[in-house]
């Protein structure tokens, strides 16, 4: 018997000892890995300057002398995820601004999810110059008053599934100088709020289709100088709301059709700094409300006739630095009437376009224009003549005279030009391709030759109230006189079909 109450004793001691070891085993797995204890924690304080401190924060106290803003810099370069410094953090839970910045030999490899997990109130965190490879998925724990995060050169590669997720209030997320490389499909999720996305200047090669269809609020879409070569429709769904969007700087050759169609509010797009030699007649479908667009720097040789008729609201177009050949009225009678604006912007120089009556219309937009700029920016117009037969030899002849005849001190621009009194002179030391390049409006719409090869009409634009019923007493081809008497021969028959 004395056994038996023997063996049940030691059983009841066991299995106690084994309870025990077990629930300091539990105890220990739910300690948070990277709080310091209590004790630890009072001893350092965070907004106190102390010598050969691994992290310095200048603190902004608020009324009752509670903690707002700490700005705080990282000069040590190891700062572990246990260290005892980030235990200064905890009693601060009024912190509603959290910046840190790294300054050489510091460094930062991690981003302290924990830490904002114990501010309640942060609305603003931001980190520079740390050494972060990748956002992992809920970074930020949550927090539900964010409004603006910022990762700046923080050497980010990567961003994981729910990087930025379940954020209610955030409206701003920079990015920019970072090494990111691919976006998860799901990186930003449960963001209804976001106005403002900033991805520019990273290493972004491609873009997932919908990467951004949870991002139904946001209005500013910045994606300069990354890698990216292929656009698709598919990228920009749920971005009904966007009205700014940058490409700059990419290496995008061809915008094929309805490549922005889900854009239905953008106002702005620019393209410029791109490859882009080839745009497709439907590639602005959709964008009704658009302003500006900006497609400097490109390589485009033509534009397509009816590019601009989707574009309506369109004021502010920039085509400067290309290779275009020519542009016709044709191109911009859809939105001539915006062009005539006193806040029109028209930018075309630094192109390749031939000296021939197809340019006519930029004479008439430079006398009817309402802005004094646009009409200052066409003075730098140029064009190259090929064909000098083409033209009265007493031009070219007059124009040496001219330049022989400076008086020494006159000004002189660098175009060749006496700026006294506007005379064109013709300057020899600029040839371009076996042509004669000079400056349009000084040249003179009277000179311009008109080859009866042209395929495109040539006679000057006017405003779509009054176009086929106002003769401008400018070039007109044969083409369009043709067309004007259809257009009477329908009127008169048509008239005479409702008077029997």
């Amino acid at each position: 018997m004395r056994s038996w109450r023997s063996l049940v004793v030691i059983l009841i001691v066991g299995a106690c000892l084994i309870e025990g070891k077990y629930r300091d085993r539990d105890s220990k797995r739910q300690r948070p890995h990277l709080f310091s204890p209590p004790s630890t924690a009072a001893s350092v304080n965070l907004c106190e300057k102390i010598p050969h401190m691994k992290l310095v924060c200048h603190c902004t106290h608020g009324n009752s002398s509670e903690v707002l803003v700490a700005d705080c810099w990282i000069f040590n370069p190891d700062v572990p995820r246990k260290d005892p410094i980030w235990g200064a953090f905890y009693p601060h839970t009024s912190i509603e601004v959290l910046k840190f910045s790294v300054y050489k030999p510091g460094n930062l490899t991690f981003i302290p999810t924990e830490i904002v997990h114990h501010l309640p109130n942060l609305t603003d965190f931001s980190i520079q110059y740390a050494q972060v490879p990748e956002i992992g998925s809920y970074a930020l724990a949550n927090r539900s008053h964010l409004t603006r995060v910022e990762f700046n050169n923080c050497s980010v590669v990567v961003l994981r599934r729910h990087a930025f997720a379940h954020h209610p209030a955030l409206l701003e997320i920079n990015l920019k100088f970072n090494q990111i490389v691919e976006i998860d499909r799901h990186a930003f999720s449960n963001l209804p709020n976001l106005e403002r996305l900033l991805l520019g200047y990273n290493n972004i090669t491609s873009l997932h289709d919908e990467v951004f269809i949870h991002l139904s609020k946001l209005a500013e879409l910045y994606l300069q100088n990354n890698l990216i070569t292929i656009l698709s429709r598919e990228v920009f769904k749920g971005l009904g709301n966007l009205n700014v969007l940058s490409l700059s700087g990419n290496n995008i050759n061809f915008l094929g059709d309805t490549v922005f169609a889900e854009l239905w509010s953008l106002e702005e797009l620019y393209l410029d700094s791109n490859r882009i030699d080839k745009i497709s007649e439907r590639a602005f479908d959709g964008l009704n409300n658009l302003k500006r667009l900006n497609l400097r720097h490109n390589r485009l040789v033509t534009l397509e006739k009816g590019i601009f008729i989707v574009v309506p609201a369109l004021k502010s177009l920039y085509l400067n630095d290309n290779q275009l050949e020519t542009l016709t009225y044709n191109n911009f009678l859809p939105i001539w009437d915006n062009l005539l604006k006193d806040d029109s912007v028209l930018g075309i120089s630094d192109n390749r376009f031939t000296c021939d009556c197809r340019l006519l219309w930029i004479f008439e937009l430079k006398n009817r224009t309402q802005n004094d700029e646009l009409r200052r920016s066409l003075q730098d117009v140029e064009c190259v003549l090929y064909d000098r037969n083409s033209v009265p030899e007493e031009i070219f002849t007059n124009a040496v005279k001219e330049k022989n005849d400076r008086v020494p001190g006159d000004y002189y621009d660098d175009a060749g030009y006496d700026n006294q009194d506007d005379t064109f002179v013709l300057d020899h030391r600029d040839v371009f391709d076996d042509g004669q390049k000079v400056q349009l409006l000084r040249f003179g719409a009277e000179n311009l030759p008109c080859p009866e090869e042209l395929s495109d009409p040539t006679e000057v634009p006017m405003s779509r109230e009054s176009i086929g019923m106002v003769d401008m007493g400018l070039y007109s081809s044969a083409s369009s006189w043709k067309l004007m008497a259809v257009s009477l021969f329908a009127m008169q028959t048509l008239i005479v079909a409702i008077l029997c």
